[in-house]
């Protein structure tokens, strides 16, 4: 279900820091379901949190699957454009400067969660 608009902005933080980058999975029709947070801090592994929209408000809890694809909302408009599925957005959105005539994607959870996902509008464009 999509995030209402009058939800405000996410505001989960580790250890009092804002996410250094957000990314956010969106429908076909381009409206945005859940998000991707993550905290790059020198010296130290990256944090990637979800970022959903519960009755109760953010949470940095998983959506539920089946989830969608990392720019369903590009792939949705551009039917006949090759696909290439990278792990993460943050890659996919750093790559697709190099392939303008496909669309990138990403898995929400990385590859560990591939069987979670759901990968209908890709058959035969992979």
């Amino acid at each position: 279900m999509p995030i209402p608009r009058d939800a405000g902005e996410c505001g989960i933080q580790i250890e009092g820091r804002k996410p250094d980058e957000k990314y956010w999975f969106r429908d076909a029709a381009g409206a945005v379901l859940f998000g991707e947070l993550q905290w790059r801090t020198p010296g130290r592994d990256k944090q990637v949190r979800p970022c959903v929209f519960t009755t109760s408000g953010w949470g940095a809890e998983a959506p539920p699957a089946p989830r969608v694809l990392f720019n369903l909302d590009k792939l949705a408009k551009r039917l006949d454009a090759p696909v290439y599925l990278l792990e993460g957005p943050r890659k996919a959105t750093k790559a697709a400067p190099c392939f303008p005539d496909a669309v990138l994607s990403a898995f929400a959870g990385g590859a560990s969660a591939a069987k979670q996902i759901d990968s209908r509008r890709c058959a035969g464009a992979m």
